[in-house]
């Protein structure tokens, strides 16, 4: 009896200590146990960066801008059956003395292929500010091909003259393309000596016309014809100073000039002397005329009437100082 009582009091001791531990483990109400906090470095404690304005962009101003676009035709062929001519520095001229570059480099084109195929090459185009312009110029670097004889052969023809220069007025305008079109007549441009070997002196005249997102094709052609017209009319005025065949040589505003006729429309009978009105284009310092009208010259007879009768009817009025016989 005394064992069983005892042995229940050290059950109800051993619950009793079990309780206590359980509570020496478990955390106070209410409280809890704080995370520690790392500590921020430097750049994480600085503020952050306030942002700058961003700066207003200026306005661009606004460039008026038209298009310049090189062609090559030929509507003649020769006694060859190539005339590949490459040529670079393609410029216009503007009003006020500026060259501006249209195709820098080395460009070529087969003048016979073009007669054959009655096409056109465009050589590039550029964009450049509205303007007038005076003309263009090139330089031709060499003028290869082959001739169609039974004995083909191969041949490099002289250029006397590298540098090209064509005046011929027109203007660019924005946003429209401006088509310049080098016309030469192979006939008359590459000549065979009697040697056999063969001279390039260009014979050309530029075609212009206008091309715009907004114009009819009858539009663009009044306009090619309102152009064409325009080259035809410049005009010159001189002095023959020599005749040599197909070339003249004539002072016009003091200067002397060469003059190709070969191709032109001669009213009168010139001779060394006389006065002509010229109309053509200027191609390398030579002037390629497709009208000229001579001024005829007066008879002798009434050369000389007239000579007395402007020296009869000198007249002069003034006041008498002193007379000495005759002589007054």
């Amino acid at each position: 009896m005394k064992l069983k009582r005892a042995s229940r009091n050290v059950a109800a001791l051993a619950m009793v200590l079990l309780l206590v531990l359980i509570a020496a483990c478990a955390p106070a109400p209410g409280k809890i146990t704080p995370t520690p906090t790392p500590t921020p470095t430097p750049e994480e404690a600085a503020p952050p960066p306030i942002p700058k304005p961003m700066p207003t962009p200026t306005p661009t101003p606004a460039v008026e801008l038209g298009i310049i676009e090189i062609r090559v035709t030929d509507p003649g062929v020769a006694g060859v059956t190539s005339a590949i001519v490459t040529a670079e520095n393609i410029t216009i001229h503007k009003v006020g003395g500026e060259w501006v570059t249209i195709i820098p480099g080395p460009v070529t084109f087969d003048l016979v292929h073009l007669a054959q195929t009655e096409g056109e090459q465009i050589l590039g185009e550029v964009s450049t500010a509205t303007a007038n312009f005076t003309g263009i110029r090139m330089d031709v670097i060499q003028v290869v091909g082959w001739t169609d004889e039974d004995t083909s052969r191969e041949y490099t023809a002289d250029v006397p003259s590298g540098k090209l220069r064509i005046v011929r007025p027109f203007n660019v305008e924005r946003g429209v393309k401006t088509i310049l079109t080098l016309d030469f007549d192979l006939t008359k441009s590459l000549i065979m000596t009697g040697a056999g070997k063969f001279l390039f002196k260009p014979v050309l005249h530029v075609k212009v016309a206008h091309s715009s997102p907004l114009a009819t094709s009858e539009e663009e052609g009044e306009t090619e014809q309102e152009q064409e017209q325009e080259a035809e009319g410049l005009e010159f005025e001189g002095t023959i100073e020599a005749i040599d065949g197909d070339t003249w040589t004539m002072t016009i505003d003091g200067e002397d000039w060469a003059v190709d006729v070969s191709g032109a429309e001669i009213e009168g009978e010139p001779a060394v002397g006389l006065q002509a009105e010229v109309k053509g284009t200027v191609v390398d310092d030579t002037i390629v005329a497709s009208e000229v009208e001579i001024e005829e010259e007066e008879p002798e007879k009434e050369k000389e009437q007239e000579k007395e009768q402007e020296a009869e009817g000198q007249e002069f009025e003034g006041t008498i100082k002193a007379i000495d016989g005759d002589n007054w």
